[in-house]
This record gives structure tokens, C-alpha cells and sequence, in this order.
């Protein structure tokens, strides 16, 4: 989630201090450029990472309720972008996650916060009003995307929240305590829990959305949930110390147990900043012991030794936990560099971290770095959000996520590679699938040398039923050359079921293989 620059320094201080404790010196750019010979070749292995990949996704919220404003065949454009099946282009996104929001009741729009130092589309109305009162008709833009998506095919969802209802707090605001310091007030715990059990309720009794995960904390041990008393384009969050986090949980799952959510809904923790923050959450006291399900967050993602703590956080989720989703990143930026380390960072996530879903924040962002879509096709450097002029045009970033969401299905096997465990530095990073009902053999592969093209040999003798005369249907991504999923020449495979390819640099690249067959054993 977005956070002001005033921040950065201390985050960036942080995490220099988290390196100093857990690793060691980065490699320097002239040892990457001479590594590059280990880069030419990958084995894929059979060996499973993650069994039945729930898919990908994005988070709701702000997006969501502007485009509720859009006119119908606006909205349809956005929607067949983002989640058809049938469409192209399309990301055929399946999972969702839906902001219960605890702003103040927008304004006569039904958009604009009636909270004036909050952000537009940013203050997601409360369905609680106060103590015993409800307004179901709240949060019509973001609930009319919610439904489109179903209908479009998503089929896994999400309920989170980034803040209380605002008269539960301390500060009376749903933009954070006026300190920095825990903003719910321990006497609205009750009433916090059955407020988030209700909603859950009341979708799937009413509206046909079954969450199947509820998730009460949105980075609740950072520092920025601060509200600024005279700031505008705040959001909404607040923080929950580990011991309030720990404190709290037991409430909720009373809640969740009155409401007859125990069963069908997992309780969903703790959706932290990043892989590292999660750490000195967990090692504050914020555990696992109530939880069926683990979150985070994946900012930080250009540090150096991330997959360190990608590996230490994976480690640390107990194997009774089978749902790990990477449930929040973005802010990749607009460059050709930038765009090559976002699909590096998925690959990271799913090979090291071995996150089960990949949901990303806000597929359409007033900010260029964030957004994966142009809000006007005139005018790519426009980015406010104006449903007058809306015209939606994929950006580069979206179609290197294509490679991945159109390729690696829910139900995918996320195989083990010889390219699967590798410094952040990795200059071709690669992962690979195997869809068992579909058996079709997915392998991505991303250069993320500025200058070099490499010619890279994948080996897939692993697998039966491979031969000389198998094909493949290839797509790439290489923005410097104009190709966004393009149809490429198939590879050859040769007699050892070996075949090689030429990696454009800054490029992503898809290979499929249909008709594949596992060995057994």
C-alpha cells in the first residue's frame, strides 16, 4: 500500500538494519555481468514447490469504486481487461480481495468521502454506521466490481480490512491515530469482530460472494498509519501492535464462530508490510496459532538479500498452513528495468517464497509507477480519474503479468527448476508449471540484462512424452522492441529434449508444451 515519501528514510534505514542482521554484502554489478555464463542453461526438475496454485489476483478498493462511476460500456472495457475469460487482452484475474471499508458515509455522489482530508475513491464507506446501525446500500461502486468480476470468473475471495469503523477509534478517523500508535479502542473489540463476521455474513447470504478468508490487519506494525490533521488525499489504516494483533484474535473468532463462519472462512493473518516486517511481527509476539491462512506483503522487493527473508518468512509459517498468498505489491515503476524486475520478483515469490496465490494492489493507480493500465489512451501521462474521459490502454507492466496469468492456472503445479533458488541479482530468472488435468508444461523466463541477449538452453528430459517432434506455443514481452505477449517461432526440440532460445534483454518469455506426461514415483 501507498505510503507518503516522508517515510522513506526511516523504512530505508530499517531495512539497511534488517540486512546488516540476517545477510551478507551484495553482489556488485561487474560479479553480476561475469555470472553471466551460469545464467545459459535450466533444468526443470519434476519435484513439486506448490500444489494447487489458487491463481492471481488484485486487491479492490480504491480502483474499484471509481470505476462503479464508470458508464456502463467503460466499465465493461475495464472489466473484460482485467477478468474475462474470453476476451484479449485480457489478465483472466480469479481472485479477488474486497476492502470492508470503515470510512464515514460518502457524499451525494456515493464516491467522494464526506471525510475531506481523505483521497477520492480512497474512503470506503462503513456499512455500520454507529452501535446498531447498518446501511447495506453503502459502497455501490466497489460491490457493483466485486459482482462483475464473478460473473466475468472469478471464483476466490477475499474480505480485508484497512481500518475500524471510524467511531470505533481513538482518533475518530479511519485515517490512523493522531500519533502513529494503535487507533481501534480496546472497548470497541466486540464490536469490531462482529462487524467483520456480519459483512462476511451478509455477502454470502445476500449477495452470492462466499469469502473464503477474512483478513482483520493491513500492515499493522508500520509507522505511517498517522492522520495528518490538515493533509488531503490521506487512506485509510491503523495500526495494530503484535500484542493488540494477539489480543484482538480471540474476539474475532468468537465472532466468526456466532456467525457460523468457522467452517468456510479462514482466518487470515497478518498482511504485513514485507517478507522482513513479518519477521519482527512474528517475533514480537504476532504468531500463527489462530490463523488458517498467512498473508504479506512483498514491498521492499529491490532490496538486496530479499529472498533471504522470503526464505525465513516461508520457514516460519506452520506446515498446518497451506494457503500462503503474497497478497499485496506493486509501485514496479514505468521503465523497461523496472518492468523485467516485477516479473522477476513473481518468480522469487512463487520459487522461494512459495506463495500459493499472487494478488497485486491496484491494477488501475493514479500513479504511473503503480498502475498497470492508462486511464486515458490519448494521453498516456494522465493519470487522475475522471469517468468522463476514462479510456483504459494496457501498459507494459500488464502484459508482462500476462505472461504469467495467462499461462500458469489456478490448479497448477509450481515446479522445482535448477534456476528456482538464486540470488536476487539472477540475471535469467525462471519458473515453471505443470497443469495436471490440462498437462501442459509452462515454463516463464525473464532476462533481466539491460544490454545482453542470451541464448538460454532449457532441458526438459524430466518429463515422458517429450520427443523431437514436440512444439510449443511461445509468447514474449520485450517492451524495447514493441512486443507485448506476442506470438513467437516455436523452439526445436532436439533428441536429448533439450531447446534453446534467444532471451531478448529486459524481455519476459513464455513457453507451453501441451500433452505432457509426469513420470510416477
Amino acid at each position: 500500500m501507498r505510503f507518503n515519501a516522508a517515510c522513506v528514510s526511516a523504512v530505508s534505514a530499517l531495512w539497511w538494519i534488517a540486512l546488516v542482521m540476517f545477510a551478507g554484502p551484495s553482489p556488485s554489478s561487474a560479479q553480476l555481468l561475469t555470472d553471466l555464463a551460469p545464467h545459459r542453461q535450466t533444468t526443470i526438475l519434476t519435484a513439486a514447490l506448490t500444489r494447487n496454485y489458487e491463481g492471481w489476483g488484485t486487491s479492490l478498493c480504491w480502483w474499484a469504486n471509481f470505476a462503479g462511476a464508470l458508464d456502463r460500456c467503460k466499465f465493461k472495457k475495464l472489466m473484460d481487461l482485467l477478468f474475462s475469460r474470453t476476451k484479449y487482452p485480457s489478465l483472466g484475474l480469479n481472485i479477488v480481495r474486497y476492502n470492508i471499508g470503515g470510512s464515514p458515509p460518502t457524499t451525494w455522489d456515493g464516491f467522494t468521502p464526506s471525510d475531506k482530508l481523505l483521497g477520492r475513491f480512497r474512503g470506503i464507506p462503513s456499512f455500520q454506521t454507529g452501535p446498531g446501525s447498518w446501511n447495506w446500500d453503502a459502497d455501490m461502486g466497489q460491490r457493483r466490481t466485486l459482482a462483475a468480476a464473478k460473473v466475468a470468473g472469478a471464483n476466490v475471495f477475499e474480505a480485508f480490512s484497512n481500518s475500524p469503523p471510524w467511531w470505533m477509534t481513538i482518533s475518530q478517523t479511519a485515517r490512523g491515530s493522531f500519533t502513529g500508535d494503535d487507533n481501534l479502542n480496546p472497548a470497541n473489540y466486540t464490536q469490531f469482530a462482529v462487524y467483520l463476521a456480519t459483512v462476511v455474513r451478509q455477502f454470502r447470504l445476500f449477495y452470492g460472494i462466499n469469502f473464503t478468508s477474512l483478513e482483520p490487519f493491513n500492515e499493522p506494525n508500520v509507522f505511517w498509519w498517522r492522520a495528518d490533521p490538515v493533509k488531503t488525499g490521506q487512506q485509510e489504516g491503523c495500526r495494530f501492535a503484535p500484542r493488540s494483533q494477539k489480543a484482538f484474535l480471540p474476539f474475532l473468532v468468537r465472532a466468526m464462530e456466532t456467525a457460523g463462519l468457522s467452517r468456510t472462512v479462514e482466518l487470515t493473518t497478518a498482511d504485513e508490510y514485507a517478507y522482513n516486517w513479518a519477521g519482527f511481527n512474528l517475533n514480537e509476539g504476532a504468531d500463527f496459532s489462530v490463523s488458517a491462512k498467512a498473508n504479506v506483503h512483498g514491498y521492499g522487493f529491490s532490496m538486496p538479500a530479499m529472498n533471504d527473508f522470503r526464505r525465513m518468512y516461508r520457514n516460519r509459517v506452520p506446515a498446518n498452513i497451506n494457503r500462503v498468498w503474497l497478497s499485496e505489491v506493486g509501485g514496479f515503476g514505468r521503465t523497461n528495468e523496472s518492468v523485467a524486475q516485477m516479473a522477476a520478483t513473481i518468480m522469487h515469490d512463487l520459487n522461494i517464497a512459495r506463495v500459493t496465490g499472487w494478488v497485486y494492489w491496484q491494477v488501475l493507480d493514479t500513479h504511473p509507477d503503480w498502475s498497470l493500465i492508462h486511464p486515458m489512451a490519448s494521453c498516456e501521462r494522465c493519470y487522475w480519474f475522471d469517468p468522463g474521459t476514462f479510456d483504459p490502454v494496457p501498459n507494459a507492466a500488464f502484459y508482462t503479468l500476462m505472461q504469467f496469468t495467462n499461462h500458469i492456472p489456478q490448479g497448477s503445479t509450481i515446479l522445482n527448476t535448477t534456476r528456482s533458488f538464486v540470488p536476487d541479482g539472477c540475471v535469467v530468472c525462471v519458473v515453471a508449471s505443470f497443469h495436471p488435468v490440462r498437462r501442459r508444461l509452462t515454463i516463464v523466463a525473464t532476462n533481466t540484462n539491460n544490454v545482453t541477449n542470451i541464448n538460454h538452453l532449457f532441458d526438459v528430459s524430466r518429463f515422458l512424452t517429450v520427443s523431437s517432434r514436440t512444439r510449443g506455443l511461445v509468447y514474449r514481452t520485450a517492451p524495447s522492441r514493441g512486443e507485448f505477449h506476442a506470438a513467437m517461432l516455436e523452439p526445436t526440440m532436439g533428441d536429448t529434449k533439450t531447446f534453446t532460445y534467444v532471451l531478448p534483454a529486459l524481455s519476459t518469455t513464455t513457453f507451453e508444451f501441451a500433452n505432457v506426461t509426469m513420470p510416477t514415483g
